[in-house]
């Protein structure tokens, strides 16, 4: 099955969606543009040229078509400790740390709204919300370092560069444009900063200003000073928005609201629009990566505790459909392991949830799969 991207002669609007089901997921993982793109994966794998992404979960962001080992979180909020054997790991060279906004609210001035996660930090931390102990807002509270993407994704950056030697670029995206933003670049185990805005102002909150941060637009670094391991990088993410733009009459305009079709709880790093060309268009698939506990190398399991985390974030899409705050077109789960009972007993973990079992009551339809080395050896609907 050929991607949207390749297929469309002319531009297409995003009413135009293609159907998602067990049996669409599993043809488009058979597809040849899938083995063709999977392939490339392990061959940068193996080249020792894969790029490590930490970003939100969110649907709509996209900076680059480059192989990598993706892990999705709520505002990229991914927990110390989860995959740290990633970031020394041989075949990946590189790490990528990306926030996003809505560039078509931001105003000089003000700190850069437009991801859900980072403004329920903003209410949590200026008192209009209170966690409740558990949920969305338990993860948001205790891992979502700031409201403010340059704090969220240069701390985050900082807190990964103390175990690891590889250079880290740390960006935000308008989910708008799809533009790129260079915010931090962190080598030499975080020895090294060059930042858009002075180190001193970064750590101390009396002097941090977003009046002044970003009174003349997004701060952003030179060009120049990002690390030579990533490339071309800002002009290959700008080929990119043009492409979307080009094939997609709305494609702004879609990617105002989220609203992708499918969310995908996943213990894979190949990211769904590399296994599934199906979903290639931005907005399409909202993802949460969930780590193996791994011993001596092998995976032995899912830790209970970090699976919690999981159903936590996996809560606010969830509730944000069934509140008509966007997620409109989300009627597919799919929870996709390495094995279909490990897949099938999260599913059953996540129906206790009296969130879940409204929404399948009103059509929300799961799949569970069994993935190894990005292919998928089954995926079926969930009927229990």
């Amino acid at each position: 099955m050929a991607s949207r991207l390749e297929n469309q002669k002319n531009t297409t609007e995003f009413t135009q969606r293609p159907l998602i089901t067990a049996e669409s997921l599993l043809a488009s993982n058979q597809s040849p543009e899938a083995n063709l793109a999977v392939n490339e994966w392990y061959s940068a794998r193996s080249e020792k040229r894969l790029l490590l992404k930490v970003a939100c979960g969110d649907a709509r962001p996209r900076s680059t078509s480059e192989p990598s080992a993706t892990l999705n979180a709520i505002a990229a909020a991914v927990e110390s400790g989860n995959f740290d054997y990633l970031l020394n790991y041989h075949g990946i060279n590189r790490i990528l740390i990306e926030q996003h906004f809505d560039g078509t609210d931001f105003i000089p001035g003000t700190i850069p709204a437009g991801c859900g996660g980072r403004k329920a930090k903003e209410n949590l931390v200026n008192g209009a919300a209170k966690s409740p102990g558990t949920g969305v807002l338990d993860f948001i509270e205790r891992y979502v370092l700031s409201h403010d993407p340059i704090l969220q994704g240069i701390k985050t950056a900082a807190n990964l560069a103390r175990i690891t030697r590889k250079p880290i670029l740390v960006t935000t995206i308008d989910h708008i444009s799809e533009k790129m933003y260079p915010l931090a670049a962190i080598t030499n185990q975080g020895k090294n900063i060059h930042a858009c805005i002075g180190i001193s102002t970064l750590w101390v909150s009396s002097k941090y200003d977003p009046t002044n941060v970003y009174g003349d637009g997004i701060p952003t670094i030179d060009v120049a000073a990002i690390p030579e391991e990533f490339g071309d990088i800002i002009s290959e993410n700008r080929n990119l928005a043009e492409r979307f733009h080009t094939n997609y009459l709305d494609f702004e305009q879609s990617q105002k609201v989220q609203n992708p079709q499918i969310m995908i709880i996943t213990t894979s790093i190949i990211t769904p629009k590399r296994r599934f060309p199906i979903l290639e268009r931005p907005n399409s698939v909202f993802t949460l990566t969930l780590p193996y506990i791994k011993e001596e190398g092998q995976v032995v399991g899912i830790d209970p505790g970090k699976l919690k985390n999981i159903k936590n974030q996996a809560e606010y899409a969830i509730s944000n459909k069934l509140t008509g705050h966007g997620f409109s077109d989300m009627t597919t789960v799919l929870f996709d392991t390495r094995d279909m009972q490990t897949s099938r007993a999260i599913a059953e973990v996540f129906l206790q949830e009296s969130w879940m079992q409204q929404w399948r009551e009103q059509g929300g339809a799961i799949l569970t799969g069994a993935t190894e080395q990005g292919t998928v050896l089954a995926i079926e609907e969930y009927t229990k």
